[in-house]
């Protein structure tokens, strides 16, 4: 198995807060990024995602095409 995954990654500023993949005019950067942490990472994201309310999105995306009406 693979101990790290090369990924673009972008370099904040000493002072600036990382908040998502890549920051506007910041540093792109290839780096491996251990598997293990990359792991962690999917594992915390999941937790935070109501799977309810995406489910719910699809299929009234889906009916809304398809029957042309709103549900």
């Amino acid at each position: 198995m693979m101990e790290t995954i090369p990924i673009l990654v972008s370099l904040p500023d000493k002072d600036e807060e990382v908040k998502g993949i890549f920051s506007p005019d910041a540093e792109v950067i290839l780096r491996d990024i251990p598997t293990e942490l990359l792991r962690d990472n999917l594992n915390k994201l999941c937790q935070g995602v109501d799977i309810s309310k995406i489910v719910y999105f699809v299929i009234k995306e889906h009916h809304e095409k398809f029957f042309n009406t709103k549900i």
